[in-house]
């Protein structure tokens, strides 16, 4: 997986919010980590895609956080 494509699915997220979107969210990020070599460099990048996102609803931006969160433990 791209880091687009996990990018495209995690705004989804973000935009449309569910009751499972952060164990989806999570799902992606390990598919996305476990395809990318190194997965620091990879984790890198990530953090610095999400930083990025705007944050402008509070939902998206509760979102956003708990995403930014996750990262944080891997």
């Amino acid at each position: 997986m791209e880091l687009r494509e996990l990018m495209e699915v995690l705004r989804h997220l973000a935009r449309y919010p569910n009751v499972n979107r952060m164990a989806l969210a999570e799902i992606r990020i390990n598919e996305y980590l476990r395809s990318q070599p190194p997965q620091q460099t990879a984790l890198e990048r990530l953090r610095d895609a999400i930083r990025v996102e705007p944050k402008e609803r509070a939902l998206q931006s509760e979102f956003w956080r708990l995403v930014e969160e996750y990262i944080s433990t891997l």
